[in-house]
């Protein structure tokens, strides 16, 4: 992290302790330990210039009500839902898998139902499923809802867009297509809320940036923006899957 004074500008304000730390102005409350406050803010503004890297914004029509999918240690309850919504730039309907916890839904004064255009924020996850003999059958993508508004007639604008920033954990192959094209999937490994993990599958279009990727070397950092797809497959067992993953636009190394 560096010495504190590389990070922050310190002051007084109208006799009060003070600290700017990028674009915030905290106050200092506890004066007798100026050091570990002013750790602790520093820390809270580096998650913060973090979430901004992972950040999901989404604009769609509710599927469905939400319906209860699991509970938690705690006794919380998760409900589940599928957001329909279209890239703006592009015109791919696509069913993206969103969960949130029971206990942010009794706080919003809406009972959200099938049709209900709402605009979503959250964080992309993903979750191994495993069958009865422990095996592993798939892995589940999805948002997690962390802040959720309904959207007024007027301002119906679909929009599906992510960011993302981790490790390059994954690197798969090239593939070539009928038309010319080509592609390449990875897997990015990314930290969420709670000091967990995800890997997150992508894919990137395109010859000259699929193989501009193909020579970043694994465990490298990376940045991606894009939007999330969801599609239909099925599996060497004949079972039907959905899977959803980041078309990736543009990255950074």
């Amino acid at each position: 992290m560096g010495k504190l004074t590389d990070c922050v500008n310190y002051g007084k304000l109208r006799e009060r302790k003070f600290i700017v730390i990028g674009d915030e102005l905290y106050t200092l409350t506890h004066q007798s330990n100026l050091q570990k406050e002013i750790s602790m803010l520093i820390k809270k503004e580096v998650f913060k210039e973090q979430d901004k890297k992972r950040e999901v914004l989404i604009r769609g029509w509710f599927k469905d009500s939400f319906k209860e999918n699991h509970q938690l240690p705690d006794g919380a309850v998760i409900f589940e839902n599928f957001i329909q919504t279209v890239p703006f730039w592009k015109n791919v309907l696509t069913e993206i898998p969103v969960q949130i916890d029971g206990r942010c839904l009794k706080e919003i004064n809406h009972v959200f139902k099938e049709g209900d255009f709402v605009e979503l924020r959250g964080e992309f996850r993903t979750k191994n499923v495993f069958d009865d003999n422990g095996h592993k059958i798939q892995r589940r993508c999805y948002v997690f809802i962390k802040d959720i508004e309904l959207i007024d007639e007027k301002q119906k604008c679909p929009e599906n867009h992510i960011r993302i920033s981790g490790i390059l954990a994954r690197k798969g192959k090239i593939h070539h297509c009928k038309n010319g094209d080509c592609m390449f999937d990875f897997t990015v490994d990314i930290r969420r809320s709670h000091n967990r993990r995800s890997s997150v599958p992508c894919v990137i279009w395109g010859t000259e940036r699929a193989q501009l990727l193909a020579n970043v070397e694994k465990n490298t950092k990376i940045e991606v923006e894009g939007w999330i797809k969801t599609r239909i497959i099925t599996d060497s067992f004949g079972i039907t899957k959905s899977v959803s993953e980041i078309i990736v636009d543009s990255f950074n190394v």
